[in-house]
């Protein structure tokens, strides 16, 4: 899936979405980094997009 670019992490402070593609890389890091990189926000909520399914990530 992210090497067909199909793979987000999605980051929604206040209502406004802000996705952020995954790459072949970011798979083999930590969530941890991978939230960092995206710059997630105190408080901002972050769901995992794979094609059409979503998932919220609680961290």
């Amino acid at each position: 899936m992210a090497q067909q670019k199909g793979l987000r992490l999605i980051r929604e402070t206040n209502g406004d979405q802000q996705p952020a593609p995954l790459t072949e890389v970011s798979v083999q890091q930590t969530l941890g980094e991978v939230v960092s990189e995206v710059g997630a926000l105190e408080g901002a909520k972050l769901y995992l997009k794979v094609g059409r399914k979503v998932a919220r990530i609680d961290v």
